[in-house]
């Protein structure tokens, strides 16, 4: 499950440029691509050297410290979506009865930014959030990117927030923007159940994101094992390895996850994430 991003920016530094641009008119589609020369990805991806994008010293136009573009939008949908979940009446539900797998911890707009560039998210694909609380991450995607955006809760209230959410800021995003907002769906039920229906594997370009660290190792384990499945060119990000290749007998114990996956390994940056400020490891899973 998702939530709606924590307030952690201790790093900005607010001048009146800046400010205007934050405040102003920001880029009314798709991700920014004029990035600082000093600025790249660093790493092979590989499980020794994953690959990370530092911190910059200094923050862009846009008083962001995380993103390799000059001007990004990840201040603005950080404010847009803590007005937006103040304003409702329906507050994000993040356990039930001391139940860990429905901890409910979000990706703040700096992890979803970078996850847009890393996946190339564009207009041309469905992005899936399985797992997406309040619906912040699709939020972001539809409009930094136009893909049609999918969200699944297990939880019917977080569900019903989504969708008041979203009810709430698409006309406000599309006077913004000046252009109309993509389709956001969130279905309320268990994922297993979706993933399982022949329309998820179904020919056409696919971005999947699941925040499954929490998540029971059955319900992992079935992810793997159906999402070898989803049409070559489908993109899957996770945070417990879907397919695990650390070791060197990880080959021979699953040959077919090598053959279907690229596997890239990543490094979250500092105060991307809501359950922590520090570093940590994710992934990314192209089918070939």
């Amino acid at each position: 499950m998702v939530a709606s991003p924590a307030r952690s920016s201790p790093m900005r530094v607010v001048s009146s440029r800046k400010r205007q641009i934050r405040e102003g008119s920001m880029p009314n589609s798709g991700v920014i691509i004029l990035s600082a020369p000093d600025r790249k990805e660093i790493g092979t991806g590989k499980t020794h050297d994953p690959m990370r994008l530092a911190l910059a010293q200094d923050a862009n136009l846009s008083d962001c410290v995380h993103c390799i573009a000059t001007i990004c939008q990840c201040n603005y949908f950080e404010d847009m979506l803590a007005s937006t979940f103040a304003s409702l009446r329906k507050k994000r539900v993040t356990e039930i009865a001391g139940s860990r797998h429905l901890c409910a911890k979000s990706l703040l707009p700096q992890f979803v930014t970078r996850m847009i560039r890393l996946m190339n998210i564009t207009e041309k694909d469905t992005f899936y959030d399985l797992g997406c609380g309040n619906g912040s991450i699709l939020f972001q995607v539809a409009y930094m990117t136009g893909a049609k955006c999918v969200g699944v809760e297990l939880l019917p209230h977080n569900a019903e927030l989504a969708r008041e959410a979203w009810n709430s800021m698409k006309p406000i995003l599309e006077r913004h923007s000046g252009r109309k907002m993509p389709e956001v769906e969130i279905v309320s039920g268990d994922l297993s159940l979706v993933i399982n229906d022949p329309a998820f594997i179904a020919d056409g370009n696919k971005a999947v994101m699941t925040s499954n660290m929490l998540f029971p190792k059955s319900l992992t384990h079935f992810m793997s094992e159906r999402f070898r499945a989803m049409p070559v060119g489908s993109r899957i990000l996770c945070f417990d390895d879907l397919y695990p290749h650390s070791r060197s007998v990880a080959a021979i114990r699953d040959p077919e996850a090598f053959q279907k996956f690229d596997m890239m390994d990543y490094i979250w940056q500092e105060m991307s994430v809501e359950w922590t400020t520090a570093e940590g490891k994710f992934y990314i899973h192209t089918r070939v």
